[in-house]
Formats: structure tokens, C-alpha cells, sequence
């Protein structure tokens, strides 16, 4: 769009995850004190290319059932290590996505501040640009639009330190006909 100019991309033309722009996030958040993401998530994250790949300029994140585990893969443009790839203040977010819907599926499309180490979520701030709570699933009750949930629905939230729990800005996008896997729609934000 006129007025903008690019900073960063990534259009994933390549063979494989470029890691000079993403990293593995690894684990089911035990890790990091909080079992299930904070979400009662049930995959483990992994960085194998069963669960994250590159292929015909597209990004696939597979979630699999294996050995009464589930798995998935999460990346992001901050290290394991704790450097940042890639960071941003303002601007516009966005990304071309296709999703896959069922029971349990939970994609999302987010930004999380990058002092989150320091400042413990929700005060480091997340924006939660595309998130899509599937099928008829009620067990995420941490949700913000817990009663509207469904494959042809998306959500965005704005989370921050205060009350109420740290969600501002509720919003959720329906479609009149079809379900999110039967094409891509570009979710974005205008961060002002």
C-alpha cells in the first residue's frame, strides 16, 4: 500500500526455515513456569520438519497425534537464547495465512514484547493479530470470546498489565459462507 515501506519479510521461497529470521520455540511452557502455554495447550512443540516446513513458498505447521502425545511446532524472531531476529514498534503486522480447523485447533498469528523475560506476561504486551479457536471447543475457557468460537470464525485481542486479566479490545471476525481452511485471508494490524 502507498505510504508504507517494507522493513522486514519473509516469503518463504526457500528449501528449508530460514533461521537467520525465525527460531524453534520448544516445549508444552513447563519450561518456562507455564504448563500449557498458559492456554491448557496439550501439544509439545518441536522443531522437526514433520511439524514445521517449508514448501512451495509456504510456511506448514502440522500438529500430529503420536504415541498419545500431541505435537506442533511455534516459531518466532526471538532466540532461545534471547536475541531478537526481528522487533517492532508501530507499523502494519501482517501475514497471508490458511487455517486448519477441527476440535482443539487453536492457530494464532501474534506479536509478544520482547521483554518478556524481564516483564512477565501480560505487562509485556501481546497483540494477538489472528487467533481462531476451532470447532465447537469450550475448554479454552482463558479465551476472550469463549461463547464464540468455530472454524469460520477469528478473533483479535490486545493483552496488556491491568485489569480486567490483562485483555482490552476484543474482536471477532465471522465469515458469512465457508470455514478459514477453505482459502487464505490476510490477517493484519495497524499499530499506530
Amino acid at each position: 500500500d502507498e505510504g508504507w515501506t517494507l522493513v522486514w519479510n519473509d516469503e518463504f521461497d526457500g528449501e528449508q526455515l530460514d533461521t537467520s529470521k525465525w527460531d524453534y520455540q520448544y516445549g508444552n511452557g513447563g519450561e518456562y513456569g507455564v504448563p500449557g502455554w498458559g492456554n491448557n495447550e496439550w501439544q509439545y512443540y518441536l522443531g522437526r520438519e514433520e511439524n514445521v516446513r517449508v514448501e512451495d513458498g509456504k510456511l506448514v505447521i502440522t500438529a500430529l497425534k503420536e504415541d498419545n502425545i500431541y505435537t506442533s511446532g511455534r516459531i518466532r524472531t526471538f532466540t532461545n537464547r534471547g536475541d531478537v531476529l526481528f522487533a517492532t514498534t508501530y507499523g502494519r503486522i501482517e501475514a497471508r495465512i490458511k487455517c486448519p480447523v477441527g476440535e482443539g485447533i487453536w492457530p494464532a498469528f501474534w506479536t509478544l514484547g520482547t521483554n518478556i523475560k524481564e516483564t512477565p506476561w501480560p505487562a509485556c504486551g501481546e497483540i494477538d493479530i489472528m487467533e481462531m479457536v476451532g470447532g465447537n471447543n469450550t475448554t479454552f475457557a482463558t479465551c476472550p470470546f469463549n461463547d464464540h468460537h468455530g472454524d469460520h470464525i477469528c478473533q483479535a485481542t490486545v493483552h496488556y498489565a491491568g485489569e480486567p486479566a490483562g485483555h482490552i479490545l476484543p474482536r471477532a471476525y465471522e465469515l458469512m459462507e465457508g470455514d478459514f481452511k477453505d482459502d487464505f485471508h490476510v490477517f493484519g494490524v495497524d499499530w499506530d
